[in-house]
């Protein structure tokens, strides 16, 4: 009977520590990106938040920024975050940066797919077809495909401009 009096307790200690250890288990480790689009005008020598810039005209700048962070428990890999160049304006060439080790790829066709120069298929006064970079009037959204894995806790900023038609 002494025997069973020690053995109970160590058996309730042995399922506390049993159930510690599944808890454990229990938390998942897992990214959670959140992304942010911001963009500013361009007016004169100063930037005006779009939210309060009110009409936009023609011939004005507007930067975006998109910032994707990870709010998980663990790192995101593959972060291929893209924004769309809005209607009535057209990309501004050479704009688009990106912080750390990120490909800026370009959509022709409305992000069914993205290259670094998108082409396109010319005639030639011959008659041949041929290939030639597309001009920036025609890219429809930019992506940027960050290499490195984006760790708990951590950001990635990439920016790019529009000119309004």
């Amino acid at each position: 009977m002494k025997s069973n009096k020690r053995f109970l307790p160590l058996c309730i200690l042995c399922l506390i520590l049993l159930a510690g250890v599944a808890a454990t288990a229990q938390q998942v480790i897992r990214p959670e990106v959140k992304l942010s689009l911001t963009g500013l005008v361009q007016r004169g020598n100063e930037t005006v938040p779009v939210e309060k810039a009110g009409q936009v005209n023609p011939g004005e700048i507007v930067s975006y920024t998109i910032t994707a962070a990870n709010a998980g428990t663990g790192p995101a890999r593959e972060v291929r975050p893209f924004a769309s160049i809005p209607p009535g304006t057209v990309f501004v060439a050479g704009s688009a940066r990106a912080e750390g080790n990120a490909e800026i790829l370009y959509s022709i066709d409305g992000g069914k797919t993205f290259h670094a120069t998108p082409m396109i298929e010319v005639r030639q006064p011959d008659g041949t077809i041929k290939k030639v970079p597309a001009p920036v009037t025609m890219y429809t959204q930019v992506r940027y495909d960050w290499n490195d894995a984006l760790a708990p806790g951590g950001r990635f900023t990439a920016s790019y401009k529009v000119r309004v038609k």
